[in-house]
């Protein structure tokens, strides 16, 4: 389980990823360009992840690569207005994952194609001016691409600062 807060004084969107401990395990970096790209460090800063928005598609999507080599593309099936989002994951071309859930009032739930459980979003508001999620990704998973997948789904959510 882990707690991702943004940091509110950044350039980008930077967020600190923590374990159940309070200790910091990951770093998102957001960097401030035309499309939404933000890399997944570990503890230490070093890169393990590269997150990117693919404009001028007809799906909205979102490539993850590590070090240049294409590892999943994830595109949300249901349009930006729709409250409860559906998501597909592919690697190497193939189906293997797909998203669905609010991220406003449950979680988003991350599934491989035969059902199993891969990992899980949620969201809490506090005050007006920070937000947190609450991640979790199975262990027997790649935590980064896990963590770089529910990111990307936090990303694309485009209304979050508004709440109900």
């Amino acid at each position: 389980m882990y707690t991702v807060h943004r940091q509110l004084l950044s350039i980008g969107r930077d967020y600190r990823v923590e374990n159940a401990a309070g200790e910091t395990v990951f770093k998102i970096d957001g960097k401030v360009r035309f499309a939404r790209t933000f890399l997944v460090r570990d503890a230490n800063g070093q890169r393990l992840l590269r997150v990117r928005e693919k404009l001028w598609s007809l799906q909205h999507a979102f490539l993850i690569d590590r070090d240049g080599q294409l590892l999943a593309r994830l595109h949300r099936t249901t349009f930006a207005s729709d409250r409860h989002a559906r998501y597909e994951i592919e690697m190497d071309g193939v189906r293997v994952m797909e998203a669905s859930g609010d991220l406003f009032r449950e979680s988003v739930r991350l599934n491989r194609e035969d059902g199993l459980h891969v990992g899980s979003v949620s969201r809490k508001q506090h005050a007006m001016v920070h937000e947190s999620f609450y991640m979790n990704v199975v262990s027997e998973e790649d935590q980064a691409l896990g963590l770089a997948l529910l990111m990307a789904i936090v990303e694309s959510t485009t209304d979050r600062g508004e709440d109900e």
